[in-house]
């Protein structure tokens, strides 16, 4: 991406395909032509250095994820049910 500013100021209109507003406009690294033209024609082209992405989460495996089942629990043999 790059950042363009017009020779001069305050102008807000569409030129090349690039919108300008208050003289500053953006414009992707894909439209060679507009920036050629720009830079032939006196305009201030500086590249914008984009946010560096943030780093990727590390993947954490199911398991640690998935609560762990309680320990089975043996009742107190006073409330135990008696089988027959």
């Amino acid at each position: 991406m790059y950042r363009v500013t017009a020779p001069v100021k305050g102008v807000t209109t569409t030129f090349a395909g690039v919108s300008f507003v208050d003289s500053v406009a953006t414009v992707d690294d894909s439209n060679t032509a507009a920036l050629a033209y720009f830079r032939r024609h006196g305009y201030r082209v500086e590249p914008i250095e984009e946010p560096a992405a943030p780093p990727a989460e590390a993947e954490v495996p199911a398991e640690a994820t998935q609560p762990t089942p309680a320990e089975p629990t043996e009742e107190p043999a006073a409330t135990r049910r008696r089988t027959r």
